[in-house]
């Protein structure tokens, strides 16, 4: 039997699946991922990656994966000084440690003979390139809403599965979910793989939703946002 290995970039995951509102899934996404593993092989460890300043959006998701054998490995996060006169958290070294834990577990003899990495982020596209070269199987799951498009045409070339967690959304039953209908390169038709420039979102038209400030180059809602979007109105 093959072995399995399931690697979660947590504030990732989480992050879309709130803003795209599939609670359902949120709430068990723990187990919803490790039944889809087992139906692969032997899972060999199951690991989800966050930060020190990780706040849970909704706790049962915690529970959630605790219940079903995930272990989280916790990575620093950068402290800065916000306009406010205080320290608030930034950027953390989330990312980089899960792809230098995925690109070193390569060399290791136990490997998984499949790595099913879980997260919507193009930058896991440079990990799979040495899960490729070092002839190992890869599996990509990301919430549909959020999940790069530059990732999903990089799994197609590689010859990696790529799946949408948001297609379970409307499946009732979780004895029933399962991980189906990989997302086909045609929906990356447009220029450069990304989702057509046209084509906005509810929630990048409201302030108050991350997604308003990632359309405008942004990674997170910034500090100072009330400021800026004051400026916005001024400027228009």
């Amino acid at each position: 039997m093959s072995t399995v290995g399931l690697y979660v970039d947590g504030p990732n995951i989480e992050r879309g699946l709130y803003e795209a509102k599939e609670n359902l899934i949120l709430q068990n996404i723990g187990k919803i991922l490790q039944e889809y593993a087992q139906a692969q092989g032997e899972i060999k460890e199951a690991l989800v990656f966050i930060d020190e300043n990780t706040q849970w959006r909704d706790e049962i998701t915690k529970i959630n994966y605790e219940r079903n054998g995930f272990k989280f490995i916790e990575s620093k996060a950068f402290k800065y000084f916000n306009a406010g006169g205080g320290y608030a958290y930034g950027k953390s070294l989330t990312d980089p440690t899960m792809y230098c834990f995925l690109i070193d577990r390569l060399h290791d003899e136990d490997c998984p003979d499949l790595l099913i990495i879980v997260t919507g982020d193009k930058d896991i596209t440079i990990p799979l390139e040495y899960i490729k070269n070092h002839e190992k199987d890869a599996l990509v799951i990301g919430e549909s809403n959020t999940m790069s498009g530059y990732l999903v045409s990089k799994c197609n070339e590689l010859g990696y599965r790529c799946h949408s967690l948001q297609l379970l959304s409307h499946l009732s039953d979780l004895q029933d979910l399962v991980i189906e209908n990989p997302i086909r390169p045609e929906v990356n038709k447009n220029e450069g793989g990304k989702r057509p420039k046209n084509k906005v979102r509810p929630n990048q038209l409201n302030p108050n939703n991350v997604a308003y400030w990632r359309s405008r180059g942004f990674s997170e809602r910034p500090e100072d946002w009330e400021e800026r979007l004051k400026q916005e109105k001024v400027n228009q």
